[in-house]
């Protein structure tokens, strides 16, 4: 089974993929994905949505866990953390409906 952990991060997206089977876990990928202080966020968003889509695509997880995020600060201190928590869940979801064709969706869910 393999495993792709996320840390949803604007700067920096921890990314891990690990192998699990009887005799254990193993670690066969990490990657800290960057964004450039320097560009606009929707650009920021596209280059961390497709570092994710290529180790989504080089690794096909079976099982994907995306940290929590928790909260300090004001929210609008975390816009931007929590934009990238959407952008990846969204990622996920988007297929997870796609897969849903072939034995019904829900009532009233539309793609």
């Amino acid at each position: 089974m393999i495993i792709l952990g996320i840390d949803p991060g604007f700067e920096r997206m921890g990314c891990a993929v690990l192998e699990k089977s009887p005799g254990g876990e193993k670690l066969i990928y990490s990657s800290c994905l960057i964004s450039s202080r320097n560009d606009a966020h929707e650009k920021r968003l596209l280059v961390l949505a497709e570092g994710l889509k290529k180790i989504i695509k080089d690794f096909k997880p079976d099982i994907v866990a995306i940290e929590k995020l928790f909260f300090r600060q004001p929210i609008t201190k975390n816009q931007h953390r929590m934009s990238v928590f959407g952008a990846v869940t969204l990622n996920f979801l988007k297929d997870f409906w796609r897969n849903l064709k072939d034995i019904g969706r829900p009532a009233g869910h539309r793609l």
